[in-house]
């Protein structure tokens, strides 16, 4: 069982006053008359039980207590919450200083170790594949593969650790001592107990053989790993495995140690130092300042406050996934306040490390000056820092520039303070009866946002439109509808069959909130718009019932100039094509692939009116054309009709009868940020809508 005991006062051989032991020159000097005194050598070691082990090295004290105070103050410094006045109020209640018992371990090992070492190399070989056309063939490919050897040997090394032997291993509070104790790098001395005069000293608790089983044989189990490892080869290595044999010599030794008592705020705190490097301590857990951490957290209010007011606005506005596009501003702002509030903490934590860190360069100053005044160095400044004093005023500021940033540019598109644009002027007709207002679905009550948030853009002049022939009475059937075509606004339509057009259906006024005029197909985008596909393909039924044949004018003039006007399609020579795509509409109107693809020029220069006009003519002979329909939705998009562009885009859905392909055009177009942003949210929301949209039967 280990005590504390007190060592009795050496004696002064010149006046017989007490002499101590003094860590700056290392020998007793007299407290009375100031003489010093050399140590004398050690005694023989007496051989005893545990309970009386002398120590047979001691490493004397090397720090004064200015040395202590001074690193209380570092220490002092750390933290993040430790009260910036904690170096002002705080009061030494004593310094003590103590030795405690350990053993010096050194010894020698070997370790027989087994493992295997990997090597990596490159190899090829063959595989059958499935080539670009659909042909099995032979591959070959390089692959990285790794050969595993066996390997042993035999390591050897010394080691030399310390283990502490005494009983008192923590503080009651939890510190570790062992390890400050056994950390400790000194010179050590032959024993003798007038090192000890003026401190307190640990007994001896533990044996060799119990220290060393206890304290020491991890530390040497990890330098054998570290050594055998280091023979590892190649560059993979697993499966270690090692035996060790150790053999070790003790010497048992004091080390020491002191503590300082400091009240704060009326509590006692207990800091330790290592006796002979002031830079090693350990110390119990500081306080922390309350109003310091609600300051901290109060630098998170404002975008706390944000957030939860965007969340609010973004349920109120409408959200999906096509909202962050669009809408960026928002995101923006709270990355901004979020950086803000990230930057103002550490302000914060940065000033009170530096103000503390100010006051322990003051307080080693007046010691400095105290002692010796020539090694005082020229005071430096404080920078200012942030001021919690007015989070009052601040953090309101910062909370309402927040809002008005974020949350503004989706109020002002909410309420659309934007004037709407003028409509386009469109062909004349004989009014249609207003078709009863349905209720939208999600997808298309975001265009109908869209739509209010942007005015429709202005389609370029065009060259005059020739006007289809009047059809003549001659009964002639229309071939089956057949449509192996990829649909998309960047992809022309390869020839069909030629196909009898019908008499366009006497109705004039265009659909207020579509280009086309002829209400047939204004029928089909309002039962797109309801989800109602029966009535869809009863509207398709009657658009067939009322087709009328007709005759064709000069058709191989006519297919002349289609063939020439897609050579200059492929060219993107979209200008040249239309005209000829003009001409040959001009000689033969009958022509549903030169109609085709005359829509599709316009769609590519620009003139989205005459787009959606000659398509709707298509569309009167042969309505299920999806091809014809993705082209008017993107040209609606292009005016700013949303709902009328999702309507159609719906139709293109129901009417083709390859949705994998569909569904991949469909989102590459709407991540292509080339695309009009109304366009790639119409397209966005027929993905959306797409699970929802039944498979045509026509």
């Amino acid at each position: 069982m280990s005590e504390t005991h007190d060592i009795p006062d050496a004696k002064c051989k010149a006046c017989g006053a007490n002499s101590t032991y003094s860590p700056a020159t290392g020998n007793l000097k007299c407290d009375y008359c100031g003489t010093t005194e050399e140590i004398a050598p050690p005694p023989p070691a007496p051989k005893s039980s545990l309970e009386s082990v002398q120590a047979q090295m001691i490493a004397p004290a090397s720090i004064t207590e200015e040395d202590m105070v001074s690193s209380l103050h570092n220490y002092m410094t750390l933290g993040k919450y430790t009260p910036d006045d904690i170096l002002e109020r705080h009061a030494v209640l004593s310094i003590d200083r103590f030795y405690r018992p350990a053993f010096v371990f050194k010894g020698a090992f070997q370790a027989h170790w087994t493992a295997s070492f990997g090597y990596e190399r490159e190899e090829t070989y063959n595989v059958r594949e499935q080539n670009d056309k659909g042909y099995m063939v032979w591959v070959t490919k390089t692959r990285k593969v790794t050969d595993w050897r066996p390997a042993s040997g035999t390591s050897q090394g010394d080691f030399c650790f310390v283990g502490y032997a005494g009983s008192q291993a923590t503080t009651p509070a939890g510190l570790d001592l062992a390890s400050l104790v056994e950390g400790c790098k000194a010179m050590l001395q032959p024993w003798n107990a007038s090192y000890l005069t003026g401190t307190n000293c640990e007994s001896f608790a533990l044996s060799p053989n119990e220290t060393y089983r206890r304290r020491v044989t991890g530390a040497v189990e990890r330098d054998i790993g570290i050594t055998v490892q280091s023979n590892a080869q190649g560059d993979y290595q697993k499966d270690w495995n090692w035996t060790s044999s150790t053999s070790w010599d003790s010497t048992s030794l004091l080390l020491p140690l002191c503590r300082l008592k400091f009240e704060y705020d009326g509590k006692t705190y207990e800091f330790w130092v290592d006796g002979t490097n002031a830079k090693r301590y350990r110390g119990d857990a500081l306080p922390e300042d309350t109003g310091k951490k609600n300051a901290v957290y109060r630098s998170f209010i404002p975008v706390g406050l944000y957030t939860a007011c965007l969340g609010v606005a973004l349920y109120l506005v409408g959200f999906d996934q096509t909202l962050a596009p669009t809408h960026y501003v928002p995101w923006l702002t709270l990355g901004a306040g979020v950086a803000i509030s990230l930057e103002r903490r550490h302000s914060l934590l940065k000033y009170s490390k530096q103000y503390r860190q100010y006051a322990a360069y003051m307080a080693k100053q007046e010691s400095t000056i105290l002692a010796n005044p020539q090694k005082a160095t020229p005071p430096r400044r404080l920078k200012p820092g942030v001021n919690p004093a007015y989070d009052k005023i601040s953090l309101p500021i910062f909370t309402t520039l927040l809002l008005a940033f974020g949350i503004g540019p989706l109020i002002l598109a909410q309420i659309n303070l934007t004037p709407p644009s003028a409509p386009q002027e469109k062909p004349h007709s004989a009014p249609t009866p207003a078709a009863p207002a349905m209720p939208a679905t999600p997808a298309q009550q975001d265009m109908a946002d869209d739509q209010s948030m942007a005015p429709a853009p202005e389609a370029p002049p065009s060259p005059p439109l020739p006007q289809p022939v009047a059809p003549h009475e001659q009964p002639m059937s229309a071939p089956p509808f057949d449509e192996p075509v990829n649909v998309g606004s960047n992809a022309v339509s390869p020839p069909l069959p030629s196909m009898q057009p019908a008499t366009p259906a006497p109705v004039a006024t265009p659909n207020a909130e579509t280009g086309i005029v002829f209400a047939p197909l204004n029928a089909l985008l309002m039962a797109s718009r309801q989800g109602d596909w029966a009535q869809v393909e009863q509207d398709v039924a009657t658009i067939r019932a009322s087709e009328k044949p007709v005759v064709h004018g000069d058709r191989h003039a006519a297919r002349t100039e289609n063939e020439a006007g897609l050579q200059l399609l492929k060219n993107n020579d979209f200008a040249q094509a239309n005209q000829l795509f003009l001409a040959a509409f001009s000689k033969d109107n009958a022509d549903m692939e030169i109609a085709n693809n005359l829509g599709y020029s316009f769609l590519k220069i620009g003139d989205y009116p005459h787009c959606i006009r000659i398509l709707s003519i298509l569309l009167m002979h042969n309505p299920v054309r999806s091809a014809a329909w993705i082209n008017i939705a993107e040209a609606e998009a292009r005016l700013g009709n949303g709902d009328a562009a999702l309507s159609a885009l719906r139709l293109t859905i129901y009417f083709n009868h390859n949705r994998t392909a569909l569904q991949s055009h469909f989102r590459d177009w709407s991540m292509d940020e080339n695309q009009p942003e109304l366009w790639r949210r119409v397209l966005a929301g027929g993905l959306r809508d797409m699970d929802t949209i039944p498979d045509s039967s026509l």
